[in-house]
């Protein structure tokens, strides 16, 4: 299977649909070849303005792309592949894993395609230069322990889109002790540290988990340790 890469988001809502057109043109020369394709402009057509998906970050379209990327045996870059992020992203990862790419539709006719693709590449990501958004796709082909799981996260996704531990939950104690001052001021409250905030949050999962048994509630729970473990001094592994 090919996989149909180029820019898709754009400035005006005009250009993103020339760049739809310009991939599904590329899609069809590939149908009528009856040759495998996957176009993720045709997958994800207008999902940029449901409103449901308005939280997607970035990242979060590279991984489901990624997913499929590395499971096809050869890419395809549209003209202007180099100035969409996602494009020179897919590009970077089919070099590391081995995947064939196309830059000319004139080169790939069936007969020369299934010659070249006709064994079954292996689906194995390579461990070369990844980025945080390819490694997590490499979490979701090999599948990890909860220990393991809950590392990634506090070490990658969370640490990256939280900050420190120990500057994150120092706002949140900070913010929850100014609300207890304010709300009980004739009581003596105990002032809140960071590492107290990871101790409730730790609570709370197991709550949840009382009412309804989760993997992802003992995930978050290990993460939680490791972050109070990070907060208390224990761990000094430095978070990116």
């Amino acid at each position: 299977m090919i996989y149909i890469a180029g820019p898709y988001i754009a400035k005006t809502e005009k250009q993103i649909l020339k760049n739809i057109e310009n991939a599904r043109e590329i899609a069809i020369q590939f149908a009528k070849r009856k040759i495998p394709y996957f176009c993720p402009h045709l997958n994800s057509i207008g999902f940029h303005k449901e409103s449901e998906l308005k939280d997607m970050k970035n990242s979060d379209w590279y991984d489901m792309d990624l997913a499929v990327l590395i499971k096809c045996s050869a890419i395809f870059m549209l003209p202007e592949w180099k100035t969409s992020t996602g494009a020179v992203k897919e590009h970077k990862f089919a070099e590391a894993n081995n995947i064939k790419i196309y830059y000319e539709m004139d080169i790939i006719d069936s007969q020369s395609y299934k010659s070249y693709h006709k064994y079954q590449r292996p689906v194995k990501p390579a461990l070369i230069d990844l980025t945080l958004s390819e490694q997590r796709v490499i979490d979701a082909i090999s599948p990890q322990t909860i220990l393991q799981e809950a590392k990634s996260l506090v070490y990658g996704e969370r640490g990256e889109d939280y900050g420190h531990p120990k500057d994150d939950f120092k706002c949140v104690t900070e913010m929850f002790n100014i609300y207890l001052r304010r709300k009980y001021p004739m009581v003596e409250v105990r002032h809140m540290e960071p590492g107290d905030h990871a101790i409730y949050m730790i609570f709370t999962k197991i709550a949840r988990h009382a009412n309804h048994s989760k993997r992802d509630n003992l995930v978050d729970i290990a993460g939680y340790v490791e972050t109070l473990a990070i907060i208390e001094g224990f761990d000094t592994k430095e978070i990116e």
